[in-house]
């Protein structure tokens, strides 16, 4: 009711549409994932952009959505994490993302095993998103913020640094 009171729309237009509750939250956050996967298309498709400015570019949006909209993020990881669900729409979106940036690295000559690329690349996304989700467990320790552009920038740049340089 108070998403229809909110869209302002009769509640009778919200249940014909959606049917219920789960399928209007669902049908909205694949909404939301299909927007970002375009602007990541984007990304993907700059020709005068080097690879790593595009990593570069993909962590730091994941980055600065996760932080700018987390009760969007916490509500893409609920399956996965409540209810031990690793085949959805989100799960897939991010095992399509972790892919992307391998071959990414691995096109462009990784020097390392494709075993080992794999760890980084997981080890990166998983900094970013921890870090996203939970922006202020090492405010104190740092003595910054990471709804900062200056110190997302800075900590995605660290961690490509240490991982693939």
């Amino acid at each position: 009711r108070s998403i229809a009171k909110e869209a302002d729309v009769n509640i009778a237009a919200v249940n014909y549409y959606f049917g219920t509750k789960e399928n209007l939250i669902t049908t909205t956050l694949q909404s939301r994932l299909d927007h970002v996967t375009d602007d990541i298309k984007q990304f993907v498709n700059q020709p005068s952009v080097t690879p790593r400015e595009l990593i570069t570019n993909l962590l730091q949006y994941l980055l600065e959505g996760i932080i700018g909209y987390p009760n969007f993020t916490k509500a893409y990881f609920h399956n996965a994490y409540q209810n031990n669900i690793y085949e959805d729409y989100f799960t897939n979106f991010i095992d399509s993302l972790t892919n992307g940036i391998f071959e990414i690295f691995l096109k462009n000559g990784s020097k390392v095993s494709q075993e080992e690329l794999k760890f980084r690349v997981m080890q990166v996304i998983s900094a970013v998103v921890f870090h996203g989700m939970l922006p202020d467990l090492f405010k104190n320790f740092a003595d910054s913020d990471p709804r900062s552009k200056e110190f997302r920038n800075e900590y995605i740049e660290l961690l490509l640094k240490r991982y693939f340089d």
